[in-house]
């Protein structure tokens, strides 16, 4: 009823009823409970009217308004800038951290990398805006600090670089090594701590570090320290020529091409002497050759060359692995394993470095070791490694052959066209004394890869082993004219000399077969020279002795390839050179101390690591 009445006063005629019709129709609605036509004024044409009552009231009360809403939409519109402003100043200081790498096990550690990021997040922004993620990976694959995984960390966690680390421990406590680098990968900082635990390296980053990292935070653009960092082979036209020439030529993989790319490294050198890369690609070309034919002339250049480089820049991770390969090569494990793990500190780890590391544990009588590096080159990428197979040889150095035989059918699976799967199953039958059995297998594969040598020396092997002396020395005197000092590295450390010297004697040739041995018998005693107390060139050099049945040096030098880490009590038992020493007790004792620590670091192999444990604790 108000509002009727309402409207009927309306002051403006248009607002009121258009008739006394319209009036009674609303009325007949209200009293019906209807309903009404008429409407309450709405509260902007009450205040447009109160406005028009109280001109100068309603413009100051207007103005304020529209400055008030002014003001708070500035206000809005500043916040968003400041929250624009502050997130582009996190993401130019925002770093993603990895997981840590584990090289005493060969393992990832992501609780280190997550504790590490949560420190230096706090820490860094002591010093002003920042932000640290730990970086967490649904698979192994991604986690690793290689360029790909770099690029994707950074694009996930929309950081402008990224932090890695390994740590180990050593005589001084744990030592960390700590790399930031681009979102490409591109080194920026790098420091190496030593604390007593892995947790108190944390407080050993110094203020200085701490600074030194925000400060390359700051800088919009790495462009210059990046460039610093270019060989100076690259800023040499000629010198960079040779360069990408020798490098080409080594991707040939062939003798003849790895000899001139040995020669264009070597110029590159000429070209110029400041040059680290032109030494280290010198020195990685000279020691892939040695794979085809070793040559201890070539070898002690690249020595000098890896050596030169690690004087020139001893943070050059290139100039220690370098240097790693050329001690593998000359036969000193140890040292070369304390180069390469300098160079994974340095640079990082990848895939040559992880398996170099595996090789060298192998050798220093530590197949679980090695076993844990050779299943962490297999994470590496989401496919297993063409040379997964080394695995097997791992779980076969550990006694268990259900597993190695596994391993081995998986790579013939996955890659059949490497011979390397079958020829482990050809030597775990070899070391049951399955002959028959090896035979067969080596006859049904051994012409399926013509460019490779490993099926002629495995065919050659069998038929050693055997006793099939004949078919043996065919064998290996095809071998022999191809590369006359090899054989060495392959299974059970046969060399071809040693084989031909002691199937000569057996065949009545003994005045042939004892000059090879003689000669072998030298090469060994100058490589024991050069790399004392190495295993396995104790233990040729222990099989030459004993082929010769020279006892009392032979089992001098066996005792001392045990010591050494020596495990392959297996060879030794069915490989004819060691047929003198058979019926003495001080073989079969070194035989069944081989065994035991065997089965001793199986047990190792099969138990969960500890973390921050020393692994060469296994043999202390």
């Amino acid at each position: 009823m108000e509002t009727i009445c309402s409207r009927c006063l309306e002051r403006e005629p248009t607002a009121r009823y258009r008739s006394a019709h319209d009036l009674a129709e609303d009325l007949e609605r209200w009293l019906e409970g209807r309903p009404i036509v008429a409407r309450p004024v709405s509260p902007p044409i009450r205040i447009w009217r109160w406005a028009k009552r109280n001109p100068k009231l309603g413009v100051t009360i207007a103005a304020c308004a529209i400055l008030g809403t002014t003001l708070v939409m500035r206000q809005m519109q500043t916040r968003r800038l400041v929250d624009t402003v502050r997130e582009q100043v996190l993401a130019q200081h925002s770093i993603a951290v990895l997981p840590f790498l584990d090289l005493d096990h060969a393992k990832l550690n992501p609780d280190l990398g997550s504790n590490f990021s949560a420190v230096l997040n706090v820490d860094l922004q002591r010093r002003g805006p920042a932000r640290v993620l730990a970086g967490s990976f649904q698979d192994t694959s991604s986690a690793f600090s290689n360029a790909a995984n770099i690029r994707m960390a950074a694009r996930t966690y929309k950081a402008r670089a990224v932090l890695s680390g390994t740590y180990r421990s050593g005589p001084g406590g744990i030592r960390i090594s700590l790399r930031l680098t681009d979102a490409e990968g591109n080194l920026l900082f790098r420091r190496i701590k030593t604390a007593a635990t892995v947790e108190g390296v944390f407080s050993e980053i110094s203020d200085s570090d701490l600074n030194d990292i925000y400060s390359l935070l700051d800088q919009t653009n790495w462009d210059k320290l990046i460039s610093a960092q270019e060989d100076a082979a690259f800023r040499n036209e000629r010198s960079r020529d040779l360069l990408l020439a020798g490098r080409e030529l080594t991707q040939r993989q062939s003798a003849a091409d790895l000899a001139r790319a040995i020669e264009c490294f070597n110029k590159a050198i000429d070209a110029e002497p400041k040059s680290i890369l032109a030494r280290t690609e010198f020195t990685r070309a000279i020691t892939t050759r040695t794979h085809y034919q070793f040559d201890t002339a070539l070898l002690a250049s690249a020595s000098k060359a890896a050596r030169e480089a690690v004087e020139m820049d001893g943070s050059s991770g290139e100039a220690h692995r370098a240097l790693a390969s050329v001690l593998f090569h000359t036969g000193r494990p140890a040292d070369s394993l304390e180069e390469i793990l300098q160079f994974i500190e340095l640079s990082g780890p990848d895939v040559p470095a992880i398996a170099l590391s595996g090789s060298l544990w192998r050798t220093l009588g530590h197949p679980e070791q090695a076993l844990a590096w050779f299943e962490l080159m297999a994470q590496w990428q989401r496919r297993p490694a063409e040379d997964i197979w080394i695995i097997g040889d791992c779980w076969a150095d550990l006694g268990d052959d259900a597993k190695a035989e596994a391993i081995y059918r998986r790579a013939v699976e996955l890659y059949p066209q490497l011979p390397d799967g079958w020829i482990g199953l050809c030597h775990l039958k070899l070391l049951n004394r399955d002959f028959a059995g090896a035979r067969a297998l080596c006859d049904e594969n051994k012409n399926h890869h013509p460019e490779s040598v490993y099926p002629r020396q495995m065919a050659a092997q069998v038929e050693f082993f055997a006793g099939n002396f004949i078919e043996a020395e065919r064998f290996y005197s095809e071998l022999s004219n191809t590369d006359p000092g090899g054989g060495s590295h392959f299974y059970s450390a046969v060399s071809y000399e040693s084989a031909l010297g002691r199937i000569r004697l057996e065949r009545g040739d003994p005045a042939g077969g004892r000059m090879l041995l003689a000669i072998a018998e030298q090469k060994e005693l100058s490589a024991l020279a050069a790399a004392p107390g190495h295993p396995e060139i104790l233990y040729r050099l222990a099989a030459l002795e004993a082929s010769q049945k020279n006892i009392v040096d032979a089992l001098a030098h066996l005792a001392a390839a045990r010591q050494a880490g020596l495990l392959d009590y297996r060879s030794m038992i069915v490989d004819p050179r060691f047929d003198a020493l058979r019926s003495e007790p001080q073989f079969q004792q070194i035989s069944l101390e081989m065994k035991e620590s065997v089965d001793r670091l199986r047990s190792f192999a099969e138990a969960p690591p500890s973390i921050g444990n020393n692994a060469l604790s296994h043999t202390q």
